[in-house]
């Protein structure tokens, strides 16, 4: 009796040592196999440490682009009004105002190309099948946080964007 009981035992370890070898095995499988994960498009533009160097060249511009409209206003002002600087005024006023919003929508393309590229460099070096962007406009309405690399894509974006400087 004691032997048939012995042999139950050592079959049943047996049995559930190769359960759990290959629950453990599909577990892993399952891990190497889904390489999909998700960034919030948003928080990364946010966190970009090249956008706040645009902002600041597009916000020395547009302080170098007041003080020129501030020195004309002044003249105008000591010319009681002059017609033909009022209309240099105002056609200044209108260059820089179209200037300042080309040379920022430069900056954001620019800025998208950057962050697309690095996006692109992460993915490939960490094996990733697909990375997704959560814009919140239909394209990803749901994803598991885990699945959540928004925060390690932006400390490697910014790493190599020191690394250049």
């Amino acid at each position: 009796m004691m032997k048939y009981n012995y042999l139950v035992l050592t079959i049943n370890l047996i049995i559930l040592g190769l359960l759990l070898a290959l629950f453990f095995r599909t577990e892993y499988a399952i891990d190497q196999a889904d390489k999909k994960a998700y960034v919030i498009n948003q928080e990364i533009y946010q966190a970009f440490h090249a956008r706040t160097d645009l902002e600041k060249k597009l916000l020395s511009i547009s302080q170098t682009n007041r003080q020129k409209l501030d020195s004309m206003k002044s003249l105008l002002l000591r010319n009681n009004g002059n017609e033909s600087l009022k209309n240099a005024y105002e056609k200044a006023q209108l260059q820089f105002t179209h200037e300042e919003k080309t040379i920022a929508e430069q900056y954001q393309m620019d800025l998208w190309k950057q962050i697309n590229e690095y996006v692109s460099q992460f993915g490939q070096e960490r094996g990733y099948e697909f990375i997704f962007g959560a814009t919140g406009d239909g394209n990803l309405m749901y994803a598991n946080n885990a699945k959540n690399v928004t925060k390690e894509l932006i400390q490697y974006m910014n790493d190599h964007y020191e690394d250049k400087l």
